[in-house]
């Protein structure tokens, strides 16, 4: 069965009965077989006859040999079946990327030749990432915030190239809360500038929260070493490192704006599109809150496709942030833009454009609206004037207890209004 419809990559083995493929075939195999431990968690590996029909919605069932072209012709003009073969399945918006890839028999064969790394080696060409190459020039700016979210730094100290694959998978898990650096073991001279992760020692950090320099700062003022770092002391399988990232990061959040100056801060300086949750207060309906939250931990990114053919296939995070606004607090706000809580504001807040969400509050819909905005299919609109926010007071208690020296409360004088 091929995979069509998945969250991971897939590389799945198309071959023929054994007295039709004979050796090549159980070689391809027995390589596919010892470098899966190598990228466990990271590519996901299938087989499959290259004449089981393949299916897919919309699509009228073929075999598989004809569904991605494995057909070759002899001297005599005989047509025959080029196994075995290799199809890459890609995930992610299918307009966006190709979605399939075809290693021929003729690339199998060669990488069965070359033998495990050239086939881990193939492989990373398909593989898009987010990654920074950390090094003593770079690591500041790696480290500079970049917009209000409360992002997180992971990195990478790579040694093999598995470890440096496992990264680029690993940079495209926690997108939405981290931004991911990779360091080779052999750049001694960044690891003077770290505080807490060791020289040399390939491993996985996160930095220490409320370490990273605070919103504002410029890269020149950034000084790396007060940075701390916490080290995965587990094994180096990418399930293990990647689940005690995300258990570490935490749920990711949407940030509360409350006030003009936040609005700002978080959408106007920084550009891009700002996603705003219009939601009544949590403790009234904490659901439409957890929605946002939800979309707050979706990648949002595009494959830069030239990338592909260079070998270095990147993902490049889309300028979108997300936020909520209480409805309560901010009505005239919302009211300006028809906004009825639960629902979306997507903007623009220096072109002072925007986009009101009409679907169902929910995760997917929420996420395909986004998607929407950011390619353009649903334009966004002028607002003027462009309305601005009210900061919101701060609720205190007004009763107050006097109490004597004695530690009693004291009683409050009669007045006359009391009679």
């Amino acid at each position: 069965m091929l995979i069509h419809d998945a969250d991971e990559p897939w590389a799945v083995l198309v071959q023929a009965p054994e007295h039709q493929c004979g050796e090549i075939c159980q070689q391809a195999e027995d390589a596919i077989s010892r470098i899966m431990g190598k990228l466990e968690g990271v590519f996901y590996f299938g087989k499959t006859m290259f004449d089981d029909d393949y299916v897919k919605a919309g699509e009228d069932p073929q075999p598989v040999y004809k569904r991605f072209n494995l057909t070759v012709a002899n001297e005599n003009g005989q047509e025959g079946v080029a196994v075995p073969s290799i199809v890459v399945f890609l995930p992610g918006p299918r307009h966006e990327k190709p979605s399939e890839v075809v290693l021929s028999q003729q690339v199998v064969l060669q990488l069965v030749k070359q033998g495990p790394k050239s086939f881990v080696a193939q492989l990373k060409q398909f593989l898009p990432h987010a990654t920074t190459s950390v090094s003593t020039s770079t690591l500041a700016g790696f480290l500079t915030p970049k917009d209000p979210r409360p992002r997180r730094r992971a990195l990478v100290v790579s040694s093999k190239a598995s470890l440096a694959l496992q990264a680029r998978k690993l940079s495209l898990d926690v997108l939405a809360q981290a931004d991911t650096g990779v360091i080779r073991t052999s750049n001694a001279a960044v690891f003077d500038m770290l505080t807490g992760v060791e020289a040399g020692q390939p491993g996985v950090y996160l930095s220490e929260e409320g370490t990273l320099p605070a919103l504002g700062t410029a890269e020149k003022d950034v000084d790396p070493s007060r940075v701390r770092w916490k080290r995965y002391a587990g094994s180096r399988a990418f399930m293990g490192m990647n689940n005690w990232t995300k258990a570490e990061l935490g749920r990711p959040v949407a940030p509360s704006i409350r006030s003009q100056a936040e609005f700002e801060q978080a959408c106007e300086h920084p550009g891009g599109i700002c996603v705003i949750a219009v939601v009544p207060p949590a403790s009234e309906n904490p659901g439409p809150s957890d929605a946002a939250r939800s979309l707050a931990g979706r990648q949002f990114f595009i494959l830069d496709i030239p990338s592909f053919t260079r070998g270095d296939p990147r993902a490049e995070p889309l300028p979108v942030r997300v936020f909520k606004i209480d409805a309560r607090a901010q009505a005239s706000w919302a009211a300006a833009f028809g906004a009825t809580a639960p629902t979306l504001v997507a903007l623009n807040a220096r072109s002072k454009r925007f986009v009101t969400f009409t679907g169902p509050y929910g995760p997917p819909t929420m996420h395909d609206f986004v998607m929407k905005v950011v390619s353009g299919s649903l334009p966004l609109e002028k607002a003027d004037p462009w309305p601005r926010l009210v900061t919101e007071p701060t609720v205190r208690s007004m009763k107050r207890k006097t109490k004597t020296k004695g530690g009693k409360p004291k009683k409050p004088k009669r007045t006359g209004d009391e009679l």
